[in-house]
């Protein structure tokens, strides 16, 4: 018997079985902490960059450190509901909330910092997430917009929609195109912010958190959803009427075809694994990043 072939064969075996099993932590790491949705944001600014005109700078770079920061305080104020809805995500969970208090602190004022030394002007759009994500997440004389119904479905789209759309206005502003990137982008939020409270519409029931499916039902939800995605054709009817963005109308299109897909799959009775959300969900805008790109080069 070869004894140095068996202990290969063994080698490999391990080796595949460890390879494996941290390729299997990276995925969980970038999908279930706030890494994913920082690589979302960035991307909807890099979006929103290509569809103004704007040569692409460092205050992406700020968009992601945003993102990454307001993510981890909503984690913060978040975590009973979290521990219902959505368990996988603790692990990812800082124990101290000084700790994490710091690093969101640190991210955003140096997201700041590279915003203003590239152009002053960008600092006000690179605030608006703060200034939402307070009265989103923290309850100033007992009141904050996420116990309000729809309520955090408005403050998410709105700080992502106001800060993509205006960061690259401090460059070149031009008010309809302002206009439109916000409407698509706060459009495609909802929708977003809409299907997670599908996902946890059971655990917002029990935690007493007013959501659409949870006063809807999954069923009307899901048609409300059809009507908010069809509104998007006629978004694209408007810029395609008026010359704006033909470059990028077929990835438009794909992207509303897309949003049909999605809705479907993801109002569905049948449980869904959780990883489906980050990749097909929160992943949609680093895809659809992408495919602005790939446009752009052909």
């Amino acid at each position: 018997m070869n004894t140095t072939r068996v202990g290969q064969k063994n080698w490999n075996w391990r080796t595949s079985e460890l390879i494996a099993a941290r390729l299997r932590a990276l995925i969980s790491l970038l999908l279930f902490s706030p890494i994913n949705v920082a690589l979302s944001g960035f991307s909807v600014a890099y979006i929103s960059f290509l569809l103004s005109g704007v040569n692409p700078n460092a205050c992406l770079i700020s968009a992601f450190l945003i993102t990454f920061s307001v993510y981890n305080l909503n984690l913060l104020t978040d975590k009973k509901e979290d521990s219902l809805n959505f368990p996988e995500r603790e692990k990812y969970y800082i124990s101290e909330d000084k700790k994490l208090i710091f690093i969101s602190i640190s991210f955003y004022t140096l997201a700041l910092f590279i915003g203003g030394f590239v152009n002053p002007l960008s600092i006000f759009a690179l605030s608006i997430p703060l200034l939402l994500g307070i009265f989103y997440s923290v309850r100033i004389n007992g009141f904050r917009f996420k116990d309000y119904f729809i309520g955090k479905n408005a403050t998410v789209s709105l700080s992502w929609a106001m800060e993509a759309s205006l960061l690259p206005a401090a460059f070149s502003f031009n008010s309809s195109v302002i206009a439109m990137i916000f409407l698509f982008i706060f459009i495609k939020g909802m929708i977003n912010t809409i299907l997670f409270d599908i996902r946890d519409v059971e655990g917002d029931i029990r935690a007493g958190v007013r959501t659409i499916p949870s006063i809807l039902g999954v069923k009307n939800t899901r048609n409300l959803l059809f009507a908010m995605n069809t509104l998007l054709i006629t978004w694209v009817l408007f810029a395609f009427y008026n010359s704006m963005f033909i470059l990028y109308i077929p990835v438009f299109v794909f992207c509303i075809i897309y949003g049909y897909f999605y809705i479907i799959y993801f109002s569905r009775k049948r449980e869904i694994p959780r990883t489906h959300y980050g990749v097909f969900i929160d992943g949609e805008w680093i895809f659809l990043l992408m495919l602005f790109l790939l446009t752009g080069f052909f």
